[in-house]
C-alpha cells in the first residue's frame, strides 16, 4: 500500500518556494477570487433573462 505520507521533491520545492514569498500567495488568492468570486453577476445575461416573458406551454394529455 502506497505510504500516505509521502511528498515529491517537486511538492517539497513548491511548498518551500511559497513559504518563502508571501507575494505569491497573495496573488494566488487573488487570481482565484477572480475565478470563483461568489458575487460576481453578469449584467447582460441578468437583463436578457428579466425580458423574456415567454410563458411556458401547459403540459397537454392525450
Amino acid at each position: 500500500m502506497a505510504d500516505k505520507n509521502y511528498k515529491s521533491d517537486a511538492m517539497n520545492f513548491i511548498k518551500t518556494i511559497v513559504a518563502n514569498n508571501q507575494q505569491i500567495k497573495q496573488n494566488q488568492e487573488k487570481l482565484r477570487n477572480t475565478w470563483w468570486d461568489i458575487n460576481h453577476k453578469d449584467v447582460d445575461c441578468d437583463r436578457e433573462l428579466s425580458q423574456n416573458n415567454l410563458k411556458a406551454n401547459e403540459y397537454m394529455y392525450y
